[in-house]
């Protein structure tokens, strides 16, 4: 499903479409849904169908993807980051979570995939978050 209008591509936000890349943006590369939708499909019976729903921003931190506190967050990244935010109006995981509720009109979700291995830091109190 995308997560954003891409009219380039024929992908309107909120429509499913087939998973071929750029599966995140418009002009994304591959990311690792890419090889574990694939790995998935091989690895299930031929009639079940699975459903990606992409939001992602490479290079971010975590604090990105809390709902009620990502625009403080925002304010104090690089533009880079600020651009790359618009296209999620500003809030990433709200996008998420509306997309997720408009799949489940199509199906059932089984799962969640959080893949978040970027800037990790140590916090004054020596713990990591």
């Amino acid at each position: 499903m995308s997560a954003v209008d891409c009219p380039s591509l024929g992908r309107v936000k909120g429509q499913w479409y087939k998973a071929v890349p750029p599966l995140v943006r418009c002009n994304t590369g591959l990311t690792p849904a890419d090889c574990f939708g694939r790995t998935l499909v091989e690895k299930l019976p031929d009639p079940i169908k699975i459903g990606i729903i992409n939001v992602a921003v490479g290079g971010c931190r975590i604090e990105l993807f809390d709902e009620d506190n990502c625009e403080e967050h925002i304010a104090s990244q690089p533009e880079w980051l600020k651009n790359t935010v618009q296209a999620y109006e500003n809030n990433p995981y709200r996008r998420l979570k509306e997309l997720a509720k408009a799949a489940q009109k199509d199906g059932v979700i089984k799962g969640v995939l959080l893949h978040q291995a970027s800037q990790i830091r140590v916090i004054e109190s020596g713990r990591r978050r």
